[in-house]
């Protein structure tokens, strides 16, 4: 409720940022009021929580650059985090702060994530542990199992890609919420599977590469989880698989030394990785 109510917020100050001194920022800079400095941005306010907040960011420092690229103006900065909406979980700032160039790293991905699976991914726009009498965790599972049933009933070829993307989203929302359940890691890999396969079905193999690309990823990370042999087994027969329809999509001179790396990775392995 409080993300909402800031973006609504920020909305309201970018209508009549040509008639404002200050502007409240959108996505990664949520939380953040800045106004119209000598030489770049000066910030303002910084409200607790928030990334700006969380990266250092002080009152009084004037930033320069976002990503390399120069901010003179409210307008201009107002423009790049508006195109950031929902997109950058990271951003690079160099700030002014007392005559001294400082460089900013904001983030806004989960934590939780990161440590257990080493993605980066937005934090879930909810707080809290219950949502509607359930577990924030559940409630995001759930969500996301409603938009791969959504996709069985068919539709046009962006629209379920964008499902399954929705339903990815929504499943690492959930990782947040319990970062060590594999059975979510994996469902999330299965849903790269399918949207790898159905990009490939429709003649977008680059998306198709991209796709196989993070489900064997996962499916890798998941096989060095504390598993039973047969779950281990069930994953690295998905791992292989992935690793053989994408290996059959690069040129030939590389598909020698992509094959087999599936069985490699399970040679590698402890013999067990039974639970207790």
């Amino acid at each position: 409720m409080y993300s909402r109510r800031l973006l609504l917020i920020g909305f309201l100050w970018l209508l009549f940022v040509s008639r404002s001194t200050n502007v409240f920022a959108f996505s990664i800079f949520s939380g953040l009021i800045v106004a119209q400095g000598e030489q770049g941005v000066k910030v303002v306010e910084v409200h607790p929580g928030c990334p700006g907040e969380r990266a250092g960011l002080r009152v009084g420092d004037l930033i320069m650059e976002v990503d390399g690229q120069k901010v003179k103006t409210l307008e201009e900065f107002a423009n790049m985090s508006k195109a950031m909406k929902d997109k950058n979980i990271e951003s690079n700032l160099l700030v002014i702060r007392k005559s001294k160039l400082e460089n900013v790293l904001l983030t806004n991905y989960s934590d939780n994530v990161f440590k257990e699976w080493k993605e980066k991914v937005p934090l879930p726009p909810e707080r809290g542990e219950i949502i509607g009498g359930v577990s924030l965790f559940q409630y995001y599972v759930e969500k996301g199992k409603t938009k791969l049933e959504e996709n069985k009933q068919g539709g046009p070829l962006e629209a379920k890609i964008a499902r399954y993307d929705e339903a990815v989203r929504y499943l690492f929302y959930a990782l947040h919420y319990n970062p060590i359940s594999v059975e979510v890691a994996l469902l999330i890999a299965d849903t790269y599977m399918n949207t790898a396969k159905l990009c490939l079905e429709n003649g977008r193999t680059p998306l198709a590469v991209e796709n196989y690309g993070k489900a064997a990823n996962l499916y890798e990370k998941c096989s060095k989880k504390r598993v039973s042999d047969k779950e281990l087994e069930q994953i690295l027969a998905r791992l292989q698989n992935v690793e053989k329809e994408l290996a059959s999509l690069l040129p030939p001179e590389k598909q020698e030394a992509s094959a087999g790396s599936a069985e490699k990775i399970s040679t590698q392995l402890p013999p067990s990785k039974s639970s207790p």
